[in-house]
């Protein structure tokens, strides 16, 4: 008489491939991981195909594949494609010192947005590794914190991805998780800076004027995944609520992938940088 397998253990070989599967976790990344997973599935009997679709469906859940062939992205550029589109109160200003054009907000202007569905067309998730690389200006030191961009969710104004600046210090944000760097040495305000960031599974860096880097290594949940889907990017503020940011911002870029500084910080860049620095 045979053993119904609804009420009988787990065959040697299911236990087997469990244990496989916990180091595979150890030594992959999650998404291959579980596509190891489903191949050692395949292998067993008919009778658990069920359990190969399952886990097809679950590990296409948890671990979606990273989105493929998505372009470096100019934020300010793609909100703002035209200098007639410029929200109230928004201004672009021509910086006669340094020779660069700058986004200014009025204290009562309207915030840039740009919701992430243009950014993100094809796809519903956050890139793993991401960076920013931005230019920007500060008029003055101030103990509040100033928001150049973040990424809300629509329904509750609620910041999951933010870039700020407070006195002497950077603070990123991500996942509801606040992370500080104190800035280089002889920083200051009225001066134009470059700000690269990039957070990979190494962890989060942050370079400065693209020399300057501070690096921090981050414990990530499993998985680590930052839904798109009915978000907005707001540059000047970290939510409709908050201040605006006093300074200027001459561009914001989204590159996917892990360094921001190496891919944009070429010496023409550098050279560039000195040129906006000078006195």
């Amino acid at each position: 008489m045979t053993a119904s397998h609804s009420g009988a253990k787990p065959p040697p070989r299911t236990l087997l491939i469990s244990l496989r599967l916990h180091n595979l976790r150890f030594r992959l990344s999650p998404r291959d991981a579980c596509n190891q997973y489903i191949e050692l599935l395949k292998s067993l009997p008919i009778y658990y195909i069920i359990v190969v679709i399952s886990a097809v469906v679950k590990c296409e859940q948890l671990f979606p594949a990273p989105c493929p062939g998505i372009p470096i992205v100019d934020l300010l550029k793609t909100a703002v494609p035209s200098l007639q589109d410029l929200p109230d109160g928004v201004n672009v200003i021509y910086d006669k010192q340094s020779y660069a054009h700058g986004f200014q907000f009025s204290p009562n202007a309207h915030s840039i947005s740009l919701k992430a569905e243009a950014v993100f067309e094809k796809c519903n998730y956050f890139p793993f590794e991401f960076s920013f690389f931005i230019t920007y200006k500060k008029f003055s030191i101030s103990k509040r914190e100033q928001c150049i961009l973040s990424l809300v969710q629509q329904n509750n104004n609620r910041s999951l991805v933010s870039v700020r600046v407070v006195q002497d210090r950077i603070v990123f944000t991500y996942k509801h998780k606040h992370y500080s760097f104190k800035m280089a040495p002889g920083y200051q305000t009225r001066k134009w800076h470059t700000l690269a960031i990039s957070l990979a599974s190494q962890g989060l860096s942050v370079t400065l004027d693209c020399h300057f880097q501070r690096v921090k290594l981050i414990k990530f949940s499993f998985p680590d995944i930052v839904s798109v889907v009915n978000t907005t990017f707001l540059i000047g503020r970290c939510s409709i609520e908050s201040t605006l940011y006093q300074g200027l911002i001459q561009s914001i870029l989204l590159l996917p992938g892990r360094d921001a500084s190496v891919q944009t910080c070429s010496a023409r860049i550098a050279a560039q940088v000195r040129k906006t620095q000078r006195p």
